[in-house]
């Protein structure tokens, strides 16, 4: 069974436009490609956006609750720590003060959920009404939305303006050289 999480952008006014094109001049081609690449250069700003957002979180002092002293303790790479009660302690007093330890990268101790999110994967293709960036780990979800004994860590938020703006762009860079195809 394949579990995925996901953001989409709904797009569908945009995909009417180029049904519109590509019917206006099958002759020609796919009329609607230069829209698609738009669309694909979008998904890949977001997904751009993620992947920094949550290599920022990862570092401790942003949005993302505090490694647990218990998941500090359990850590399988990074430096060894001496004494789980010491680490403990360590840990309690860095995350007071809003320190992530060195080997206390948030969401990172294999990189396993962070490098699920790539072009390519099924949860991040070009869907039919929009873009979906996504991952397809399965643990992903809980991380997402918290749960019982974990902080809510969103990975998929809303993009910031200036990533709003750069999405924005390629969209209309993809609309307008479909249009200036009949010119």
């Amino acid at each position: 069974m394949t579990t995925s999480i996901s953001a989409t952008i709904d797009v569908s006014a945009l995909d009417r436009f180029a049904e519109l094109l590509e019917r206006a001049d099958r002759s020609a081609g796919s009329a609607a490609q230069p829209i698609r690449d738009g669309l694909d250069a979008a998904g890949l700003v977001y997904m751009g956006y993620t992947r920094e957002r949550y290599f920022q979180q990862s570092r401790g002092g942003g949005e993302w609750d505090m490694l647990a002293a218990s998941t500090l303790r359990g850590r399988r790479r990074g430096r060894q720590v001496q004494g789980a009660r010491r680490a403990g302690q360590a840990a309690s007093a860095l995350a007071a003060r809003g320190v992530a330890p060195a080997n206390a990268a948030i969401l990172i101790d294999t990189a396993t959920l962070v490098g699920s999110i790539t072009p390519g994967t099924h949860a991040s293709e070009r869907i039919p009404s929009g873009i979906r960036v996504g991952t397809e780990v399965a643990y992903a979800r809980y991380h997402q939305d918290g749960g019982q004994h974990l902080p809510k860590r969103e990975i998929f938020t809303q993009p910031d303006g200036p990533t709003v703006n750069r999405m924005r762009d390629a969209i209309e860079r993809g609309y307008q050289q479909a249009v200036d195809r009949y010119r």
